[in-house]
């Protein structure tokens, strides 16, 4: 796994994201803005619109990887500020836990 800091389509308000790389076999991911998201909302039913828009991300980390694992506590769909999106990498661990939400807030822009 390796860092990328990617302000994604930050120009028209696209996505707006910022991960970190906190352990070898972690990489978080908090998202503040997203275009999906943003589509989606006039629906304003945050349970379907996270498993059209969220629940598809877990299938797809493992099909990707089958050794990697995608874990969160909460998205934009379902009306918070944030998703705090972990990705573990289960090759060397047999535990992992969802990073505590103190280490989401602390994640900032590099810029």
């Amino acid at each position: 796994m390796r860092k990328r800091d990617i302000p994604w389509n930050l120009h028209d308000k696209g996505q707006d994201a910022v991960s970190a790389l906190v352990s070898e076999h972690q990489l978080l991911k908090k998202v503040t803005a997203c275009r999906t998201h943003q589509v989606l909302a006039s629906f304003e039913d945050e349970e379907a619109m996270e498993i059209i828009a969220c629940y598809p991300d877990h299938a797809s980390m493992r099909r990707t990887h089958p050794a990697f694992v995608l874990t969160r506590t909460q998205t934009l769909m379902a009306g918070t500020d944030d998703c705090d999106t972990c990705f573990h990498d289960l090759r060397h661990v047999t535990e992992f836990t969802h990073p505590s939400r103190d280490v989401f807030e602390s994640l900032q822009h590099a810029n």
